[in-house]
């Protein structure tokens, strides 16, 4: 196995690991809102709640996620840093595109929030690779 192929399948891992993380913070988040803000209410309170701030986790948690784990592989693999600070919000981007549209979510009804969120993944994939 090469090195680029390797950098590829560290990459695609961290993509799924960063949706993983994600998802546990929004599932956090919605644990903490329905046991302290907003308890005693209807389930579906709570998931149209999920519903309208996972977007948002994903835009913040995936930025910063994004961003730390690029400058973290950089640092060691030193060959592939353009390789890994854009492979990696880009193999992020379509891993969630796939799970979108396997789960059957209408990609054009919330065009500008998937827009805001992907293009905030490839800034923090830029911003790694051209921290010093």
């Amino acid at each position: 196995m090469t090195q680029n192929q390797k950098t590829f399948l560290k990459l695609g891992l961290w993509a799924i690991i960063i949706h993983v993380i994600l998802i546990a913070l929004t599932i956090l988040e919605v644990f903490i809102y329905s046991t302290f803000i907003n308890s005693g209410q209807d389930k579906s309170v709570y998931e149209q709640h999920a519903q309208n701030t996972a977007p948002y986790i994903a835009i913040i948690g995936g930025f910063g996620l994004i961003y730390l784990i690029a400058i973290q592989l950089k640092g060691k693999i030193k060959s592939s840093e353009r390789l890994i600070c854009l492979g990696l919000p880009i193999g992020y981007i379509l891993l969630d595109v796939l799970l979108l549209i396997v789960s059957g979510t209408d990609l054009r009804n919330n065009f500008t929030i998937f827009l805001i969120s992907y293009l905030t993944k490839l800034l923090a994939g830029y911003l790694a690779m051209k921290r010093v």
